[in-house]
């Protein structure tokens, strides 16, 4: 089974700033750096549109949500500069895993406020913690009544309804 590797990207914003994009490998600090300067223009421009469109389509991944209205929306912000402007109604930052969510909701209810960054540092290191021990951290914590119905709450918030096609979806 391939395991996938945790990473940590730099900022666009720092990107930006430095001409290069930087990925460090947690599990070792290891670093690549991507100088943004040797990429030809013309390939520039290609990776320009293709991450307009992502952005564009990521707007409408909600099912609940309307595609031209997401779109639209969307589009009119990038044109008034704003860039990370959150939609009405909806959350801005980066997400987390149910998981992950429901270990930080966990922590809450102890009195433990953590960020986004630091539960998934905290998670890394639990997870190396029990794998040197022979076990696994996140099966261990699902144990717990109270994580698995933090988890199965957060599930059933992300449920998406299904809704049956109409011939309108299909034009």
């Amino acid at each position: 089974m391939e395991r996938k590797r945790l990473v940590k990207w730099t900022p666009i914003a720092d990107a930006i700033a430095n001409g290069a994009l930087t990925v460090t490998f947690l599990n070792g600090g290891e670093t690549l750096n991507f100088p943004l300067s040797d990429i030809p223009e013309s390939t520039r421009e290609m990776l320009f549109v293709n991450g307009v469109k992502q952005k564009l389509a990521d707007s409408a991944a909600d099912s609940a949500v309307d595609n031209r209205t997401a779109y639209t929306e969307l589009w009119n912000r990038l044109v008034a500069g704003e860039y990370n402007a959150p939609r009405e109604g909806s959350g801005s930052g980066p997400r987390m895993g149910v998981f992950p969510l429901a270990y930080q909701r966990f922590l809450a209810e102890q009195g433990v406020e953590l960020s986004v960054e630091d539960i998934r540092a905290r998670i890394v290191e639990k997870t190396a913690m029990f794998k040197a021990r022979g076990d696994n951290f996140r099966a261990s914590a699902l144990k717990n009544p109270r994580i698995a119905a933090i988890a199965a709450e957060i599930e059933s918030e992300r449920a998406k309804p299904v809704v049956a096609a109409s011939d309108a979806d299909l034009v």
